[in-house]
């Protein structure tokens, strides 16, 4: 699910090819409980607190290519991206009723940028992409640049998810 680049061997990744479990393992970190049903990562309980329930992986630098076939989901979940705990993180979470996605940047506990990407492709499966780099976020769609813009600063989180 988790890549820092497509060429490093050692980089985080999980395809969550095991068996159904109540804990996600590995070196997940979870906020709200999360297993695998199928051969896919789950939120089985949220955070009760009714904030962001994340499970994400430590890839050592806030500048990172993180992507995942997103099912099942109909915008309650997404990529989490820079995440360093649940007042400062990004977001990346379809809305199929709208026909788009949407990017939440959080910072310091208050939402400091929130966009839609416009009319794209939110179909059950989409394989859905974040590139880091710097200040530049770039969206990827089954493998297709489909937005690109500049972060506000103070999103330097290294845990994607």
């Amino acid at each position: 699910m988790c890549r820092t680049d497509s060429t490093s061997a050692d980089a985080p990744t999980d395809s969550f090819n095991r068996d159904d479990s109540l804990v996600l393992g590995g070196e997940w970190a979870t906020v709200g409980n999360w297993g695998i049903f199928n051969g896919t990562a789950a939120l089985s309980e949220p955070e009760p607190s009714g904030s962001l329930s994340a499970a994400t992986l430590e890839v050592g630098s806030p500048d990172a290519d993180v992507s995942s076939k997103l099912l099942g989901i109909d915008g309650d979940g997404g990529l989490v991206f820079r995440y360093t705990d649940p007042s400062n993180y990004g977001l990346l979470v379809p809305q199929p009723t709208f026909g788009t996605w949407s990017i939440r940047i959080v910072v310091g506990g208050s939402v400091v940028e929130e966009r839609n990407i416009g009319l794209r492709n939110t179909a059950e499966g989409t394989l859905a992409g974040i590139v880091t780099n710097g200040q530049e976020l770039t969206v990827l769609l089954n493998n297709q640049i489909a937005y690109q813009f500049d972060m506000p600063a103070g999103l330097e989180g290294t845990r994607f998810g």
